[in-house]
């Protein structure tokens, strides 16, 4: 049991650390396009009905 626990938990704990760096790394990514998209809207100009 023990040598399983050696094991087991350091493996465990690796992977929930590359889990949430995954997870980060994502959404800076996805921000980061969005940004982008931002900065290349077009510009326009709003009227009103009236």
């Amino acid at each position: 049991m023990r040598t399983y626990l050696k094991w087991a938990l350091p493996i465990l704990i690796i992977a929930l650390m590359s889990y949430l760096a995954w997870g980060f790394t994502t959404k800076l990514h996805l921000k980061q396009e969005a940004a982008k998209r931002v900065q290349t809207l077009p510009h326009f100009t709003a009227q009103s009905v009236m």
